[in-house]
């Protein structure tokens, strides 16, 4: 071990797995604290008081604005923390990711995406549906159509869809009547109708803009 004035240094030339070792045989935490000017305060260690659990805070005490906490079986990230970032995968294997609060991401690959709440009638019972699957970024918008026939789509279309993937199904109101598309785009669509006035709904598919399509068949090389 050598100090030059500024920097400690501790090395060793033997078996052992580690350089530094800090025990506590007392009550208290085993942690290492950082700091630098603000002042701005890190800590990390074991918390005695919370089941023995390894933490990362940032404060000048574990248990203070926890960030990370490895424990009980379980990795709990605070809702202290705004922003969350990891350049690689998360596997958790046959175990579940649970988030209280909303979870971002770019890409999400997933064997099955579902749709689970409290039943909205059954006490005590849960709803569960499951996400639609294609070979696109499909999106959609579905409403009524009358009179003129004008379906007026969402202006941020023109950006978000490729015009040329855009189709429509429209069903009858009242009676059976042929209804019929006479020109779309990105913005408009405009529906005829044979037996008159338009009475219809209808439902607006197209795929959503990206700079490659989705790879739906793919070799894995080992």
């Amino acid at each position: 071990m050598t100090f030059d004035g500024s920097a400690l240094t501790v090395s060793n030339n033997n078996t052992a797995g580690y350089q530094v070792f800090i025990t506590q045989a007392g009550t208290g935490d085993s942690a290492v604290q950082y700091r630098v000017a603000g002042p701005i305060y890190w800590t990390t260690g074991i918390d005695n008081s919370d089941s023995d659990a390894y933490v990362i805070a940032n404060s000048t005490a574990l248990g203070t604005t926890n960030y990370l906490r490895l424990g009980g079986s379980a990795i709990t990230f605070s809702q202290n923390v705004n922003g969350f970032t990891m350049a690689g995968n998360i596997d958790m294997g046959n175990n579940d990711i649970s988030s209280i609060g909303n979870l971002t991401a770019q890409v999400i690959n997933a064997e099955e995406k579902n749709f689970d709440i409290p039943h909205p009638t059954k006490e005590g019972w849960r709803l569960r549906y499951s996400v639609l699957e294609g070979p696109e970024r499909g999106v959609y918008v579905r409403g009524k159509v009358e009179g003129e026939g004008v379906i007026n789509l969402p202006d941020y279309w023109s950006e978000l869809v490729y015009e040329d993937s855009i189709t429509v199904d429209l069903t009858p109101i009242g009676k059976a009547c042929t209804h019929y598309v006479i020109n779309a785009s990105n913005t408009q669509i405009n529906v005829g109708c044979e037996c008159g006035d338009v009475n219809a709904y209808y439902v607006v598919f197209a795929e959503r803009k990206a700079e490659e399509p989705v790879w739906v068949e793919y070799q894995i090389l080992s």
